[in-house]
């Protein structure tokens, strides 16, 4: 079967991005100038009696917010969508956030990932070895880089840490240990970042319907 060929972009496409046709960095500037695609994970929403919303408000928040494709799993906050062409990641979190604010959501973080981010997390097979009826297997994301990481909180009550770094903290943690609700209750005002976390195989099925998504 033979390529596909594709048309050249417009000329009004090209002054919009400031370029004229025969531009060597035409195709670059198309690239970056597309819209990316994302999953947003919230942090405290639909946990006891408070921050309830139902997923297809949410879906039609993010809506407004200029997203598109917008689709979820489960009812904890994990959300698929493309961004709005232009628009960086920091921007992105921010009118999200300022949009749930006003949607009377209190204390609602939300932290992006790619799907190639995510992909990238499960190659390091954090949990490799491990035997699942022994241990729970967390993955804490964590919203910018710890000011601090005291994880003695941690392991004083049986976890392991699996992998660290900037992004996202990956916890073996014993059935019976006292923290079976995740690591993020314990993270947060100590490391000095807003963190919101999810079991192993929820990440699993998560990047697998972001990467069928791309």
């Amino acid at each position: 079967m033979g390529s596909v060929q594709r048309s050249p972009p417009s000329a009004r496409r090209l002054a919009a991005l400031g370029l004229r046709p025969g531009d060597q960095n035409v195709a670059v500037a198309i690239k970056r100038a597309e819209p990316s695609r994302f999953v947003a994970f919230l942090r405290a929403i639909n946990l006891g009696q408070h921050n309830r919303i139902k997923m297809v408000d949410l879906a039609a928040l993010f809506a407004a917010g200029g997203c598109q494709d917008v689709t979820s799993y489960l009812q904890t906050g994990n959300v698929f969508f493309t961004a709005p062409t232009g628009q960086k990641r920091d921007a992105i979190t921010a009118t999200l956030e300022s949009m749930l604010v006003a949607h009377g959501m209190r204390n609602v973080d939300v932290l992006l990932r790619t799907p190639a981010e995510l992909a990238a997390l499960l190659g390091r097979a954090p949990f490799a070895n491990l035997n699942p009826q022994e241990f729970h297997f967390s993955v804490s994301f964590l919203k910018s880089a710890p000011r601090a990481t005291p994880i003695e909180r941690l392991t004083r009550q049986g976890a392991e840490v699996r992998y660290l770094d900037d992004s996202v903290l990956c916890l073996s943690i014993p059935r019976s240990s006292k923290l079976t609700g995740g690591a993020s209750t314990v993270i947060d005002k100590p490391w000095g970042t807003a963190s919101t976390t999810r079991w192993w195989n929820v990440v699993e099925a998560v990047t697998a319907r972001a990467l069928a998504l791309e």
